[in-house]
């Protein structure tokens, strides 16, 4: 039964790592993208452009209706008179008519009110652009939701690690023209472009549904289920994209540079998440029946890892600053900002209880309470505390999504083991992230508080960590015996 049970959890581990390959990978671009923005590109330039790429998402998740979440949920368990391909199918057709005509309405009807409200100097000289990219982006995500639900991990891999190329690193070479905000902007739809139009060359039979995609029963399931879910994608992506805008509107746009860069760069903290969303999504919805003890488990070792790894970045920002010359004000706001994406992480091992139970409307509200509290706060806090305001909102709207959300899906399904653990936990983080904000410039200090946060989360997650060491020790071990073997 022990041999059994470690049989299981390599296995699982194994295709954990497998998803991870294209993560690593993309890290790997996402850091030099990083390394040569903070030496490159002037926040003046990259805040407007980085801006505008957030918008794209935005529109494209407006225009996505849900449906990609759709896709995610009824694959395992089609409605009736459907196959998988049709259901890529009439989901993938429904996001793009979508998206034209809310280009039509963008760029045609109502131009001059969609720029007043953008507020943002790059979108009045290229709006099209905007829907463009988005439908670009839009294509990508279909694509890289298939193939992950497909578990074809070659092409998962192969398409996750081509879209972050085109998105995040092609798109500098466009600093180099004369007019360099143009010029990025340009290489941006350029670069998504082609990659589109090669896996939609790829997967072209599967692209157009066949009538009975369109059968009554087949929409009346993923139709409502994808438009009460359409609400949280857009709000998520607008929570960002607001505090962007707000910026540039109210400061100047090297301080929109400034915190679209932290913002993107605390999304270092996800590394060590590895493939794990990628995984985890899919496997839950297939197997959340007979492994809910399984599922509850693994929240306390992704608060472990996750904590563990914040904590150490925040210790180490000094050095990695050292790096990013041209954006060293982004120090002091950079343990506060990444909270934000540590709430997102641990998130993802706590409201699935939402989604089994078909109930998204939660969803929709945490997140609409999430961006309404980012909302006040910045217009509360910004004009006293400028760019650390922006960033206290940002992080406190995504604890109050993350709080609201996980309440509501234990209700429904149970991933939380201890209550009690994972708040002690989060508030050693929020502490944590306030002593790197206040000694962002005494190593020492920071250090020591820091090497105590690590301390506490081992205590709290003894187990966890008892297990993962063994778990590791055995990997290793069974890598050199296959060594041996081999020679």
């Amino acid at each position: 039964m022990q041999n059994a049970t470690e049989n299981t959890s390599k296995g699982f581990i194994s295709s954990i790592l497998k998803f991870s390959i294209s993560t690593y990978i993309n890290f790997i671009i996402y850091g030099a993208t990083l390394l040569l923005v903070g030496r490159l590109i002037p926040d003046n330039i990259y805040g407007p452009v980085n801006t505008f790429a957030d918008l794209s998402i935005t529109v494209m998740n407006i225009a996505i209706l849900g449906l990609d979440q759709s896709f995610i949920r009824f694959f395992h368990e089609p409605p009736e008179g459907i196959s998988k391909k049709g259901l890529f199918g009439v989901c993938f057709t429904f996001a793009c008519g979508a998206l034209t005509v809310l280009s039509v309405l963008g760029c045609v009807i109502f131009p001059k009110w969609l720029l007043g409200v953008l507020r943002i100097e790059i979108a009045f000289n290229y709006l099209p652009l905007l829907f463009l990219n988005a439908l670009f982006l839009m294509v990508s995500r279909f694509y890289n939701v298939a193939y992950r639900m497909e578990q074809n991990i070659f092409m998962f891999t192969v398409q996750s690690v081509l879209s972050q190329f085109f998105s995040k690193l092609f798109y500098l070479l466009g600093f180099f023209a004369d007019d360099p905000k143009s010029g990025m902007l340009y290489a941006t739809v350029l670069g998504m472009g082609l990659f589109s139009l090669v896996f939609t060359l790829i997967r072209r039979k599967e692209i157009l549904p066949t009538k009975q995609s369109f059968s009554p029963s087949v929409l009346k399931n993923i139709l409502p289920y994808g438009l009460a879910l359409a609400p949280s994608a857009v709000l998520i992506y607008a929570n960002s994209a607001f505090s962007k805008v707000f910026l540039g509107a109210t400061l100047t746009a090297s301080a929109q540079g400034i915190f679209g860069y932290a913002a993107a760069l605390s999304n270092i903290v996800t590394v060590v998440q590895g493939g794990f969303a990628t995984f985890w999504g899919a496997y839950v919805f297939a197997n959340y029946k007979t492994e809910q003890k399984r599922i509850a488990s693994v929240h306390n070792y992704l608060n472990l890892i996750i904590l563990c790894f914040f904590t150490c970045i925040v210790m180490l920002q000094d050095l990695l600053f050292m790096l990013l010359p041209m954006y060293a004000q982004a120090k002091y706001i950079f343990p506060v900002m990444m909270l934000s994406a540590v709430f997102a992480i641990l998130g993802e091992g706590t409201v699935y209880g939402i989604q089994i139970a078909r109930k998204p409307i939660f969803d929709t509200i945490g997140i609409a309470l999430s961006l309404a509290v980012n909302i006040v706060c910045c217009v509360w806090l910004v004009p006293n505390f400028e760019l650390l305001g922006a960033a206290m909102a940002l992080a406190l709207s995504g604890f109050v999504m993350f709080a609201f959300r996980t309440v509501v899906a234990q209700k429904f399904y149970k991933t939380v083991e201890s209550p009690v653990k994972t708040c002690i936990a989060l508030l050693v983080c929020n502490i944590t992230a306030c002593f790197g904000y206040i000694f962002a410039s005494n190593f020492y200090t920071k250090a020591l508080v820091c090497l105590g946060a690590i301390g506490i989360y081992c205590l709290l997650y003894k187990a966890e960590l008892v297990s993962c060491i063994t778990i590791g020790w055995q990997t290793i071990g069974s890598f050199i015996k296959k060594n041996k073997a081999t020679k």
